[in-house]
């Protein structure tokens, strides 16, 4: 049977667990491939760590530190990519596709903002580029949008596609935690990093939304040019006020729709209402909606993080991509097919309508409630519901909570309210601003 050679440069938990279960399915996987994968280099820093996975990795395997050497040895037909960061591995990368190389990686980061670069260096020397585990880990998102959904114009994607952020979200709605404590948790459950700003800001999200948004609408749709914001700021008080007055969770969500020949992403922490398919969706789990004119809704569900889904995403691209070099064909078609000449005009969050929760802390006195309500009022912002409960613990540091849900208005009048009600003296802390689903 011919043999497809393998070049894996990072070892870690995703790298590791690929290796195990091409191992473990290796007869399977060859039958799928019609050729039989084999790791001809396993590239990682650490190469006592590598020497104790030997007989897994198997004796032809060759263990190194240098990927230059994994790249340059022209026997290698896949390189697959799993160190993280971008500076390096995009070093890597185009360094294999100038080496006439095929990819695959899980780097969403790098991905997403060198998409124009390395699609059109893959374009020009016939390489391809798999990237499954970059969006939802064992979530086939990225095939679904690439092959099974191609005959379909996309309207709308939307998804809980952080599995850190939502496992926060759950711990904070399910045991009434506050966030630094359910962040704790987190972390000591292997969901969260030990530096997670990545995730807890948005910007983890914002470059999966950018990958699935540059796919759907054939462009390239960089994270920088949409509205991100985290849950840093979401409190266990909205969390409770939420649910138990309006019926709502809070969930991290990224957006992407067409509007009237434009096309609109955020990514922000939602109201979401209980009967909605995401309200369900719980701890690391992602769930990814997709819209296509001829398929309908579309929802897909499953583990977002973890080093098997992952890794079983990766090991299908190797699949893919081996089946194609063993026929030959591999590189003949992209992968990834996008009209640079075409501009895509994106819409600012802000310039868009939407209902919205607020909570001011204000004085418990008389007339506060009026005051708010002109200032809304005069920005043509309509209150659809009110709600005040009295909280001794606020009370004592000279405020209570004020809930606001409003009806469909223009978001930019919203903040435009916010920032003069906050100049009145009855405000005592930061308004919190909540978009609606």
């Amino acid at each position: 049977m011919k043999q497809i050679n393998l070049g894996l440069i990072g070892f870690g938990t995703v790298g590791s667990k690929a290796v195990e279960l091409i191992q473990l399915n290796k007869h399977a996987i060859s039958q799928k491939i019609g050729a039989e994968p084999v790791f001809k280099y396993c590239c990682d820093i650490n190469t006592k760590k590598l020497s104790q996975y030997k007989s897994l990795l198997g004796k032809q395997c060759i263990l190194t530190s240098s990927w230059e050497k994994v790249v340059a040895d022209p026997s290698v037909n896949i390189v697959i990519e799993l160190i993280g960061g971008k500076e390096l591995a995009y070093k890597i990368i185009t360094e294999s596709i100038k080496q006439k190389k095929h990819i695959v990686t899980a780097n969403k980061a790098l991905l997403s903002e060198y998409w124009d670069t390395l699609f059109t260096l893959a374009r020009v020397h016939k390489s391809l580029i798999y990237f499954e585990a970059a969006v939802g880990a064992g979530i086939p998102i990225i095939e679904a949008l690439n092959e099974g959904l191609a005959g379909n114009k996309i309207s709308q994607i939307a998804g809980i596609l952080n599995g850190t952020t939502n496992y926060i979200l759950t711990q904070m709605f399910e045991r009434s935690i506050d966030f630094d404590i359910a962040l704790k948790n987190a972390r000591k459950s292997g969901f969260a990093e030990t530096d997670p700003s990545l995730d807890i800001n948005g910007f983890d999200t914002a470059h999966k939304l950018s990958i699935l948004s540059s796919i759907a609408f054939s462009n390239w749709i960089k994270p920088d040019s949409f509205y991100i914001e985290g849950i840093q700021n979401i409190r266990l008080i909205d969390i409770k006020y939420a649910h138990e007055q309006f019926g709502y969770k809070i969930k991290l969500l990224g957006i992407a729709k067409q509007v009237n020949n434009k096309v609109l992403l955020e990514v922000r922490p939602y109201l979401i209402a209980g009967q909605h398919q995401f309200s369900s969706v719980n701890n690391e789990f992602n769930a990814i909606l997709v819209d296509g004119n001829a398929c309908g809704e579309i929802m897909f569900y499953g583990k977002g993080a973890g080093g098997y889904p992952a890794a079983s995403a990766v090991v299908s691209d190797i699949i893919f991509l081996a089946r194609q070099i063993a026929n030959k064909i591999a590189g003949n078609v992209p992968y990834v097919a996008y009209d640079q000449t075409r501009k895509i005009e994106l819409i600012h969050s802000f310039n868009t309508e939407g209902k919205f929760y607020l909570r001011f802390i204000a004085e418990d006195k008389p007339g506060v409630l009026s005051k708010i309500a002109d200032i809304l009022a005069k920005h043509k912002v309509s209150i659809a519901g009110v709600y005040q409960k009295e909280n001794i613990s606020a009370k004592r540091r000279g405020g209570v909570p004020l809930i606001l849900i409003t009806h469909n208005v223009l978001e930019k009048a919203v903040r435009k309210s916010i920032e003069q009600i906050a100049l009145l003296p009855v405000i005592k802390s930061k308004t919190v601003l909540i978009k609606i689903k």
